[in-house]
């Protein structure tokens, strides 16, 4: 797909947008709304998928390393470059002004055994999410990462704002569980909701019908507004954990109210940090840590040669450990020896759907 044909398509979907916004909804005006909200979503998953596939002209392209991946997000000179040069090894180039960075740069933090990858990704701007700036390849590279820090510039901080907007737009919603919804296709007998849905089951049955869907069990479990409906159903909705690092709190004394503000407004755990001064990295890094939802586990064969651990999501099994080491070892598993925090005593025999925790010593018998 040509860089001319994305942004045709960016311009088609800041066109859409802004019909969409001029719609008074009401019952009279209900189909045109969301026959226009269906088209955003088909140009948005168009434009994604350009930007995956497309050249560096207009994407990026980086190979995921490491255990886990973290995308520095912000805006221009929130300090985005500095701060991967003190949580990697990379030497990003920095200044002190806007877009000095233009391509994604990747670096590595090792932390407590765990190897993740931080992207230092260009500066968003605003309308990001309609291409404007190379804004939809940026968005399209946080997609494909496990954990989002919003980097802040503390005299600058409201610009959260237009980060999450910019996110929302390209339906990557933050520190939210996806909604519990299950449509049941069926040969006959229309489309029946139940659930607690905030959306009204007219809408719901509209937008089902855009994409040739007539006869269903719908199930929605929790609340979810047509526009978030509309991306589950298209399968673009991201759901990621994200973090705000405050940055360049040495120039402002009011930091502590700033990001106490942040934190009860938008959800989000804020780390006041300056690069600068070498203020709080270390609280930043476990930060990002924890909120990866990580856990180390060690085999016993390796723990004294190599005492380097297997990186698992937290709530993994010991058939998941195995399935990491190697498939056909995870087949033929029978049980294990555990020692460590999931079980009461050292050299414990459990299954292999036992729920492992950090630190846990494995020995795997097949």
């Amino acid at each position: 797909m040509s860089k001319e044909h994305v942004k045709k398509l960016a311009e088609k979907l800041k066109d859409l947008e802004e019909r969409k916004k001029k719609i008074v909804k009401n019952k009279a005006t209900e189909d045109g709304y969301y026959h226009i909200a269906r088209l955003i979503a088909k140009t948005k998953e168009e434009i994604q998928r350009a930007s995956r596939q497309g050249s560096t002209s207009y994407g990026f392209s980086v190979k995921k390393t490491g255990d886990k991946t973290v995308a520095l997000v912000g805006f221009p000179s929130a300090g985005k470059s500095s701060l991967i040069n003190v949580l990697t090894s990379v030497n990003s180039k920095t200044a002190e002004y806007a877009f000095t960075t233009t391509e994604v740069i990747p670096g590595m933090l090792i932390y407590k055994d765990a190897h993740i990858q931080i992207l230092d990704l260009p500066g968003i701007i605003e309308n990001a999410a309609t291409g404007r700036g190379n804004g939809k390849a940026v968005l399209a590279a946080v997609r494909a990462t496990d954990l989002i820090c919003i980097v802040l510039d503390v005299n600058d901080y409201t610009k959260i704002d237009n980060i999450l907007e910019e996110l929302r737009r390209m339906h990557i919603y933050i520190n939210k569980r996806k909604p519990d919804i299950k449509i049941e296709q069926k040969s006959s007998g229309g489309i029946n909701i139940t659930g607690k849905a905030s959306v009204n089951k007219n809408e719901i049955i509209y937008i089902l019908k855009s994409i040739s869907i007539y006869n269903a069990d719908v199930i929605i479990n929790d609340p979810v507004d047509a526009e978030e409906f509309i991306s589950i159903v298209y399968n673009n909705a991201k759901y990621v954990n994200a973090i705000c690092a405050l940055n360049k709190i040495d120039l402002n004394e009011s930091y502590n109210e700033i990001a106490d503000q942040i934190s009860k407004r938008y959800n989000i755990e804020v780390i006041p940090i300056s690069v600068m001064k070498d203020i709080n990295i270390d609280k930043l890094k476990e930060a990002i840590f924890r909120n990866l939802n990580i856990i180390r586990v060690y085999t016993r064969s390796k723990l004294e040669d190599e005492p380097t651990p297997m990186i698992l999501d937290k709530g993994s099994t010991v058939y998941d450990a195995a399935k990491k080491i190697h498939s056909e070892l995870a087949r033929e598993m029978r049980y294990a020896y555990i020692t460590g925090r999931s079980v009461k005593f050292s050299m414990q025999k459990v299954s292999p759907q036992h729920v492992l925790e950090d630190g846990d010593i494995i020995t795997i018998v097949r």
